[in-house]
Formats: C-alpha cells, structure tokens, sequence
C-alpha cells in the first residue's frame, strides 16, 4: 500500500521510502484529513470550499482549492498519483494510501487529539474539527475495541520536521511619535518616519505599528522588534530630524541617522531621505532576523533552492497566519518560483511557472491594487511570453506606487519588450540609488545586463554580469551570460571557466544548451550571441 496517512495527533502522510510527506500549508493538510474521513475517500470540490474557504467568493476559493491539492501533488512526489479527481470531486486512492485513525496512542490508553496541529479561522471547517474532536474523544481506546477492528501494525512515523510545527516570526517596527516644538518640523518628521517604515514593512516583511496610546511599547510586542522614534526641530532656514533605530527590549546602543533640508525645499529632499532612511531600517533589521530565525526579503532574493524552499514555507505560514498581508506574501512565494525557473533549480519548469501564475492570481485577488503583487505579475507574465498583459500589470504596478521596486523592475522589461530600450535602459540606471540596489544588487545588476545586452552594449553588459556574479556566486543567469559574452569577444578560456562553474551548479549542462528555445537564454539568443 506504501503511503500512511494518520490523523490522530498533528496530520502526517508518511511513504516509507522517502519518510515524511506531509504538505506544509494548513489548508492542504485539512484537505488530506476531510478526505480521509470522507465516505470512500472522496468529496466533492464543492464541498471541499464550502468547509474551507466558506467566507471567499466561489472563484477564489476554487483557486484556493485548486492550489491546496498542487501542493499535496507536490509534497507525494513520486507517489502523486495516490491524489485522484474526476468531474467535481476530488480523492484518495484507497489502493496507494492507508488512512489510521488509532496511531498515536499512548501506553495503549491515552488518546491523542484529531489533527492536533489544524487550526483554520473559517467558521464551516471549525464546527467540523470540533465535532471531529469530540467523536475520537468519546471513542473507546484500542484496548476495548474488537480484535477484528484493530488495524495492521505500522512503523512508527518519522519525526515531523521543525518547520512544520515551528512558528515563523514576523518582525515589528515599532514607530513613536516624534518628538518636536515646532510644528513644521514635527509635520516632516512624521512623514520621514511614516513613509519610510511603511516601505521598510512592505520589504522586509515586517508589521509596522505605530504609537496609538502606548501600543508601540516593546513590552506590549512579543517578538523580535525594532523601535523607531526621532527628535526634529527647526534651526535656522534648516529643518533637522535626529532618528533612533533600536533594537527592542536590549541595551544595544542605537543607531542615529541625522537628516536635515532647507525648510522651503522639503518636498525636493523627502523622497531622498524616505530611501536612506528605509535602507537603514532594513540594515538594522537584518541581524535581527537572523538572529530571530525571522523571515526577510534578503531571502526571498537567494538563489539556493533549499534556502528558497525554506523561504516559500515560512511565507506560506505567514499568508494563512496574517490574512491582511496575504497578498504580499502569495506574490513573493509566486517570485520565488520564478527563480526556481529562471535558476533551473526544479525539474518541470512549465509546471512550476504555472503554479506561480495561479498564486499570483490569487495574491491579486487578497490585494489588486498593491504595486508589489502587481510588478511581480508582470515579471511572471515576461517569463510566460505574455508581454502585452505583462506591460499593463506594470503600468498598473507604476499608478500604484511609482518607487515600488519589482514594479520598476517589470517597467524596464515592459519598454524593453516594447522596442524602447533606451527608456528601458534609462529607467533601470536611475534604480542605481534605489531599495531594491542596495538589497539584491545581482538582480539589478543581471537586469541592467540584460538590457545592456539588447542594445548591443556587450562590453558593458559583460561588466554589469562579472559583478553580479561577485555579489551573487551562485547566480545561473550570471555565469550564463558571462559565457556567452566571453565567447562572442573570443575569450574560450574564460567562457569555458563560466560554463565550468555553471555546470556545478547544472550537473550535465552543456553550452548547446542556451540554443535550445526551452532554455532560460532568450535575450542572448535574441543578440545572436547563441550560434544554434
């Protein structure tokens, strides 16, 4: 039979060969126990969002349902196929998959809890868990029960990895109120703060919370957190804010950043001193999450695929835990995916590519307006050859917010698909200075490289990739195109070491490779720099 499904104590779908299977996300480990202890292992898709997503318009719980059983496919690997599904309904293969409901017991008497580990805000599902609980609660223990009803022994289960159990931290900022006599510099000094820690929060990922009464107190905030607060006044024609960046509840010293502009020029020097200020919020944030085991957008930006693994499983835990930020956090995982593709770091990159363009779809649904779900959109239509959807999601992603930086990124794809690479060019220059340079310079860099290489600027082009494969070692694209690029100007020593080094990362990549349509080498092909 192979597969064992149990659902006493936390849900665990274990297969002998490969150990634990149990999918990460809540909603898909509900779906595994609704139907295991469905009659003959099977519901109706209808009934499956009815319990699940009851408070969610039929189309997003349909979407939401359908990413639910991906993931379960996922997490079967091999054993896919043990997930079965006909005209409305959706199963387990009876044959392939053993569901116990008397493991864990112990000492043969007491009697663990039913999914233990589920707990979904949705009022259809809790009146089923409840209930659920309460039968197996009552049920007599293996002792009592007929020696005809006992089932077959079974190996123990592995322990459930830590990730599933662990909880993800979200980091805070905690944003007082600044400190002014003076009105015109306490009014620029709350813009300064507000501003920039929304765009800190919106990066990191973080909850920003501001003053309200004392609710931006360290104590009143479990959990790692920065306080931000700032001291402003007026001196002379100059406006000056002193702000203090520390670390919650410690004794570290904090980090000052003075900013000062001339009074009547202010609206000249806020959008400059909102970035220096947000990239210090995100410096000092940095340690703090890795020291916290806390999730931040440097990971989202990896191009490890078990870091990257690790990232999309902690997002997931953060969309189902932080509903209002659902859409942010769906579009990062569906921008994790596209890496995985570009990276060549999964086996079916079609599958993969689709699965990203089905959670952004469902990030745009929890959030439509938001620039960072929109420019990852559009990024992800580029990668599926849809450029004409891919140039509106980033005009879109533009409206929303004009300094958001994957919806600066998706612009400069869109002119360039346009046939206006110099604007392309120009706008992915003036992002020299901007967030996303100072977090992922290798994906600027590798951007601006791609559009260096469109225009035929090839000694530029090469420059831009030699460093972001200094920042980024493990970038696929990077040695790709330094490749290509050494090889066209005659450097085979050079081109060989790229493709020495890509191969380390590609086991059995061959430089024939970049010819072929399927292969993530489009823009060199394009130049010609790929001879079929």
């Amino acid at each position: 039979m192979g597969l064992t499904l149990y659902l006493l104590g936390p849900i665990r779908l274990v297969c002998p060969a490969r150990g634990d299977a149990t999918p990460s996300g809540q909603k898909a480990r509900a779906v595994l126990a609704l139907l295991g202890t469905a009659h003959g292992l099977r519901m109706a898709r209808s009934q499956l969002q009815d319990k699940l997503w009851s408070d969610s318009p039929p189309d997003r719980g349909s979407a939401s349902l359908r990413q639910a059983l991906r993931e379960i496919r996922q997490a079967l690997g091999d054993s896919r196929a043990a997930l079965i599904a006909g005209v409305g309904w959706v199963g387990l293969d009876a044959a392939q998959i053993a569901v116990d409901l008397d493991h864990p017991y112990q000492n043969g008497l007491a009697k663990a809890e039913f999914a233990a580990d589920l707990d979904i805000r949705d009022p259809e599902f809790d009146d089923w868990l409840r209930d659920m609980r309460m039968q197996f609660e009552n049920r007599p223990g293996p002792s009592a029960r007929p020696e005809a009803t006992q089932p077959a022994a079974v190996a123990e289960p592995p322990p459930a990895p830590p990730l599933a159990t662990a909880p993800t931290q979200l980091l805070k900022l905690l944003v007082g109120p600044p400190a002014a006599l003076d009105m015109r510099a306490r009014l620029g000094a709350t813009v300064l703060l507000q501003e920039a820690c929304w765009r800190a929060a919106e990066l990191l990922p973080a909850e920003m919370i501001q003053d309200d009464g004392g609710t931006a107190r360290a104590e009143d905030n479990p959990g790692p957190a920065l306080e931000v607060s700032a001291v402003a006044s007026q001196q002379g024609q100059h406006i000056v804010v002193l702000v203090s960046i520390r670390q919650a509840g410690t004794r570290r010293a904090a980090t000052v950043r003075r900013f000062a502009w001339p009074a009547d020029q202010e609206l000249d020097h806020m959008p400059q001193a909102i970035r220096q200020l947000t990239v210090e919020l995100l410096a000092s944030a940095k340690p703090l999450a890795m020291r916290e085991n806390a999730i931040t957008l440097w990971d989202v930006f990896e191009f490890d695929q078990a870091r990257l693994a690790d990232t999309d499983m902690q997002l997931q835990r953060l969309q189902e835990e932080h509903v209002l930020r659902a859409g942010t956090f769906m579009a990062l995982r569906a921008y994790i995916r596209s890496t995985l593709v570009i990276e060549r770091l999964v086996p079916d990159p079609a599958a993969t590519l689709e699965e990203a363009e089905e959670i952004a779809t469902l990030a745009r649904i929890a959030a439509p307006g938001n620039a960072t779900v929109l420019g990852i959109s559009s990024i992800l239509m580029t990668l599926a050859g849809k450029s004409d959807i891919a140039r509106e999601f980033a005009l879109l992603a533009e409206q929303a917010d004009p300094q958001e930086s994957f919806g600066r990124l998706a612009k400069s794809q869109a002119l360039l698909d346009g046939g206006m690479g110099e604007a392309a060019y120009s706008n992915i220059e003036s992002m020299r200075a901007s967030l996303l340079a100072s977090v992922a310079p290798a994906t600027w860099l590798m951007r601006r490289a791609m559009t260096e290489v469109r225009l035929g600027l090839f000694e530029k082009a090469e420059l831009s990739t030699a460093t972001a494969h200094a920042f980024a070692p493990t970038n696929h694209a990077a040695l790709r195109f330094l490749g290509a690029l050494r090889s066209a100007r005659g450097d085979d020593e050079g081109a060989a070491n790229s493709f020495a080094k890509l191969r380390l990362l590609e086991p059995g990549f061959e430089p024939a490779f970049l010819a072929n349509p399927n292969y993530p080498a489009g823009t060199l092909r394009a130049a010609g720099l790929i001879k079929g």
